[in-house]
């Protein structure tokens, strides 16, 4: 079948909403081997009309590409960029193609497909994995080791789509000791420098450091580093100090980023320059700082409210169980005050003829022959301890 041409004229605003003649045709051509990669690159550049996307995944253009990954390396690199140049409309359809992940992460280990074509699979890979954390959960386990070869390959288009899957994946507390084994923890450090890297390398280090802070330490000793130089040199270039301050901004929670919150600080704190990068450089910081000060007071307040509740509920306790003993030794009987102590006759002053002998038994315990109290004063005592119980439990 013949693939159409594509007009190179683009559609006007009156014709926004009017579909391409020839999308029905490349759909078509798609199903065909020999047309089907000219036919997906001639559709890619179409998909570059954001009115047309909707009408070429109407179509059924995701299918086909999906099942295009199946095929030669040509095709796969085709089908890969009319998926990415669809957009995030394409994403949901994508996901619900079966094997589409392991397919996208084939495309990415394969070294015959263009090094473009390849790095758009490893994109497109990451956005899944990013915008359906199910598929990074269920799934994400064998795409961590390209994910950290894509980030270690030095390219900073490279790093930025190896840093945002790792971030993704590291988003699953089970795959977390996974991606500190294959040696990615250094390799998101370095990605700290780059600027389009570092906001995904910072959240990647961020959701590893939930699991094990000293997973991310040589990471955080990075980061200070980057900051302290940024202090030094006043500013450098404004990418890397954005960076620093995203770095800080995702990490500056953990006690290991501290470190780099006060080199922050310096930088906030230099005084003014004439060079641009240098004024930029002490916004972010101040920026950064300034948002990690507002979350402290939520914090301290929180801890504050828990230690107040605690402290509240222990005195409850303790006053409740102060009211219960003493009701109970007003109530209780003493057995041992009626069989050995007579308060017959008894007045409150001594008295001369009163007979207290001791008599020790078995050398230690001493038993009282004779004793005279008061009149009914065990019975005044636990009224007297009654009255105080009571008086305690109306104030609790």
């Amino acid at each position: 079948m013949a693939v159409p041409a594509v007009k190179k004229q683009r559609l006007s605003s009156e014709d926004a909403s009017v579909k391409h003649p020839d999308i029905d045709k490349l759909i078509q051509a798609m199903a065909e081997v020999r047309s089907r990669t000219a036919a997906c690159r001639r559709l890619a550049g179409i998909a570059e009309i954001e009115s047309q996307q909707k009408f070429i995944l109407d179509a059924g253009a995701v299918a086909r590409g999906a099942a295009m990954l199946r095929g030669a390396a040509g095709a796969k690199g085709a089908a890969v960029q009319l998926l990415q140049a669809l957009g995030p409309m394409a994403r949901k359809e994508c996901v619900s193609q079966p094997g589409i992940a392991q397919m996208l992460a084939e495309v990415l280990r394969d070294t015959r497909v263009e090094a473009d074509a390849r790095l758009s699979a490893g994109a497109l890979l990451a956005a899944l994995l990013f915008a359906f954390p199910r598929l990074a959960a269920a799934e994400g386990a064998p795409f961590a080791h390209p994910a950290a070869a894509l980030l270690r390959g030095g390219d900073e288009r490279g790093a930025e789509v190896g840093a945002k899957a790792l971030a993704a994946l590291a988003a699953v507390p089970a795959l977390r000791s996974q991606i500190a084994d294959l040696g990615a923890v250094p390799d998101l450090a370095r990605a700290l420098l780059l600027p389009q890297a570092a906001r995904w390398a910072a959240l990647a280090l961020c959701h590893l450091a939930q699991g094990d802070p000293r997973l991310v330490a040589p990471a955080v000793d990075a980061l200070v580093a980057l900051v302290r130089r940024q202090a030094l040199a006043l500013g450098g270039e404004e990418s890397q100090c954005a960076a620093a301050a995203a770095a800080v901004e995702a990490l500056g929670h953990l006690e290991l980023a501290k470190p780099a919150l006060q080199a922050l600080q310096l930088l906030a704190e230099a005084p003014e320059a004439s060079s641009d990068a240098a004024e930029y450089c002490r916004a972010a910081a101040a920026k950064v700082l300034r948002k990690h000060r507002e979350n402290e007071p939520e914090a301290a307040s929180a801890a504050n409210l828990a230690a107040a509740v605690c402290t509240q509920a222990y005195t409850q306790v303790c006053v409740l169980l102060t009211a219960l003993v003493l009701l109970f030794f007003g109530t209780v009987e003493c057995a041992e005050c009626e069989s050995h102590c007579d308060f017959k006759d008894f007045d409150a002053s001594p008295r001369e003829d009163a007979d207290l002998s001791f008599e020790a038994t078995s050398g230690a315990e001493l038993e009282v022959q004779d004793l005279e109290g008061t009149e009914g004063a065990p019975e005044g005592l636990r009224e007297n301890l009654r009255l105080a119980a009571w008086l305690v439990l109306l104030a609790f």
